[in-house]
């Protein structure tokens, strides 16, 4: 699922990183950011794996903290487990890797 805020809220995606079903994507930038067209090809490629974008880091930065990357990549817990810079979001092989490795998944 690929989806933006808004029209979700930060609260619903917060209840979206509670579903220990699926690993989550969360991107800040435009729809026609490279970091969000391999966030979109990514998804594409795994199952259960749920991507998130926004273009205001304001709505969603209770969840990046002091963190300034624009991707955060959750695996299957609310707790992050990676911050992607602009060059590792833009790389599939390294955003890709990151997801696979938030999943437990050998990479």
């Amino acid at each position: 699922m690929s989806e933006s805020l808004p029209p979700l809220t930060v609260n619903d995606l917060k209840n979206y990183l509670c579903n220990p079903a699926f690993s989550v994507y969360v991107f800040v930038g435009s729809e026609e950011d490279k970091g969000w067209k391999v966030a979109e090809a990514i998804h594409g490629l795994l199952p259960a794996h749920r991507i998130y974008r926004t273009a205001d880091r304001s709505l969603v930065q209770e969840l990046f903290g002091d963190h300034t990357e624009p991707a955060l990549v959750y695996g299957w817990t609310e707790e992050p487990r990676f911050y992607l810079t602009q060059v590792e979001a833009e790389d599939f092989l390294t955003a890709f890797g990151r997801v696979k490795q938030a999943r437990g998944e050998k990479v």
